[in-house]
């Protein structure tokens, strides 16, 4: 018989039992649904994650100071000066933007939603693609002069209202600050807020580095809390720890301590995590696909007890074992495959219901959907081929005496 006879031939048997082939069905429905929902989640994690390093930039590294729980004896901090040595020691480097964290807040700030102020440079506006959606970014002069000026990020400009404008007064701490620019929105999902630690521009108010002792009398502009450091292209990027720890062990003769963070190297481990993140959710979603295929062999065992006769009425006008081997294999992959596009549809769903209530991503690829078909497919064929060949081994003159 041709595929299509086949076809048509498990078609006519599914529907002549169209209760217990739906209820069959619904196992392979629940199992790749489960499938495609779990890599839906997984994905979804992913994608977030490598969107939120990419953020930091492929081609920047982040030098950070330890915290003093973390700093070991006799270490020495990262200073200024050591920044600026890094530029002329370090091949490939273009851009040093160091960072202070200030401990002020301007007075009109809402308290339940304090910004954080920070001291830097120009060049960490370079650095991270910071643009200013009004007025200016940070300037070379500013640094020079120790000018008190300050850029808002979005957020900020809107919780200080009229006092979140370009050219208003912002008073903080023993200083006025003159707003010359408000960045534009950067804003995230807040599920993406949580996948990885980055500082949220859209709350932060920057001031030049060189202003940052006089709102701070305790912060030193000498020993930066952070430095991002740009290079040429991200595969300098990733080979800028060896050159950087040389330079900074060339300037201390004692133990320097810190935290080199390079993104390209933060997206590979994501990729790992991702992978096996991806590999557990699917084989508990497998094992319900699994699950179902055990029912759909029940009723093909069902099914091949009960049409006996009709085996044995095949066999004698001359089909072969074959041919009952390939009718009762493709009828159970027409019961797979009904519940395996059911399936889709309810994962597909389902990933929809828990981005809407979890609040987490989740991206249904075609490579997700592929994999739910290709298991199902797979599920169907050993699922049917124990009924199959006990089918077509049945004794034709055994099988017509049936009643």
């Amino acid at each position: 018989m041709r595929v299509a006879q086949h076809v048509h031939t498990a078609l006519r048997a599914v529907l002549r039992h169209r209760l217990r082939s739906s209820l069959s069905s619904i196992g392979v429905m629940f199992g790749v649904g489960s499938l495609v929902a779990m890599l839906a989640v997984a994905e979804g994690a992913r994608s977030e994650l490598v969107a939120q390093i990419e953020r930091l930039g492929t081609n920047t590294v982040v030098l950070r100071q330890p915290d003093s729980a973390g700093a070991g004896v006799g270490s020495t901090p990262i200073t200024l000066a050591d920044a600026e040595a890094l530029g002329d020691e370090v091949p490939n480097l273009r851009f040093v933007a160091p960072l202070v964290e200030i401990d002020q807040v301007p007075v009109d700030a809402p308290v339940e939603r304090p910004p954080s102020v920070v001291g830097t440079t120009w060049e960490y506006f370079k650095v991270k693609g910071l643009r200013a959606r009004e007025g200016r970014p940070l300037a070379i002069s500013d640094e020079s002069r120790r000018a008190l000026v300050c850029v808002l990020g979005a957020a900020v400009a809107r919780d200080l209202g009229p006092q979140g404008r370009v050219g208003a007064s912002l008073a903080c701490g023993p200083v006025a600050l003159e707003v010359v620019g408000i960045l534009e929105d950067r804003s995230l999902p807040s599920s993406r807020q949580r996948v990885i630690a980055t500082r949220d521009f859209d709350r932060t108010i920057f001031v030049p580095l060189s202003a940052s002792a006089a709102i701070d009398s305790g912060v030193s502009a000498d020993i930066p809390g952070e430095v991002s450091l740009t290079f040429a292209d991200a595969r300098s990027a990733e080979q800028a720890a060896g050159p950087v720890r040389r330079s900074l062990e060339r300037r201390h003769r004692t133990t320097v301590d810190y935290e080199l963070i390079i993104p390209a190297e933060l997206l590979e481990q994501a990729g790992r995590t991702q992978r096996i993140f991806s590999a557990v959710l699917g084989a508990v979603a497998v094992l319900s696909l699994a699950v179902g295929g055990v029912g759909i062999m029940n009723i093909m065992l069902v099914s091949v007890a009960e049409r006996t006769r009709e085996i044995g009425l095949r066999r004698a006008v001359g089909a072969n074992g074959a041919d009952i081997l390939v009718q009762f294999l493709v009828e159970c992959l027409v019961l797979t495959m009904i519940g395996a596009l059911a399936g889709l549809g309810f994962g597909s769903a389902g990933a929809a219901v828990i981005s809407s209530l979890a609040g987490w991503s989740t991206v249904v690829t075609p490579a997700s959907v592929g994999a739910a078909l290709a298991m199902a497919l797979l599920v169907g064929v050993l699922s049917g081929l124990y009924p199959a060949m006990k089918a077509a081994r049945l004794n034709p003159i055994t099988a017509l005496r049936s009643s």
